[in-house]
């Protein structure tokens, strides 16, 4: 994935997590993965493959575009 549409994800899904009270520990327990596989994928370090992505987007029951390409309106 680009370098933006990385930010866009990280950004959007730890908006998600935060309006949610949702952990790391939670998102990763969804995904199967530890929280420190999480927060790897959340620090932007690694670019998450189309499947994660899709992954992710469904634990948060959100579409996978809108993930990656919206600057996401949450409430806090």
């Amino acid at each position: 994935m680009a370098g933006a549409i990385t930010a866009r994800f990280c950004q959007n899904v730890k908006e998600i997590m935060r309006s949610r009270g949702m952990t790391q520990s939670e998102l990763g327990e969804a995904l199967g993965v530890t929280h420190q596989t999480v927060s790897t994928m959340l620090c932007g370090k690694h670019s998450p493959t189309l499947d994660k992505v899709e992954e992710v987007a469904e634990a948060l029951g959100i579409d996978a575009q809108a993930l990656v390409m919206q600057h996401l309106m949450t409430s806090s």
